[in-house]
């Protein structure tokens, strides 16, 4: 699920690359000559909140993933019986490349296809 789901990602953001940056725009002329900045009653609020999530999420950091912090609780406890990660380092080489190559896969046939 993982590796299929790297493929979807890889091929959904090169769409998005490809549509956004580099082939034509598919719209009328019309609709990007009217397309102007948000309106002051819905861009205050967003500053506001800009400026909220960036200084309490800096200033409110420690609390959650800070040295000795219980933010977290034993939510990332893992019992010694379901340790996968230290399995994984044994699998095949291969078996580790298959999200590179399907990610790449997915990115060639965004190009391909868009």
């Amino acid at each position: 699920m993982g590796a299929f789901s790297a493929l979807c990602t890889s091929f959904y953001s090169f769409r998005l690359l490809l549509n956004s940056f580099i082939l034509n725009p598919r719209g009328s002329q019309a609709n990007y000559k009217g397309a102007h900045e948000a309106p002051s009653a819905m861009m205050i609020p967003l500053i506001i909140l800009g400026f909220g999530s960036i200084f309490v999420g800096y200033l409110m950091k420690d609390l959650v993933i800070g040295m000795g912090s219980t933010g977290l609780g034993d939510a990332v406890f893992v019992l010694p019986h379901h340790i996968t990660l230290i399995n994984a380092e044994f699998l095949s080489p291969l078996t580790k490349f298959i999200p590179v190559i399907l990610s790449t896969l997915g990115a060639l046939s965004a190009i391909v296809i868009y």
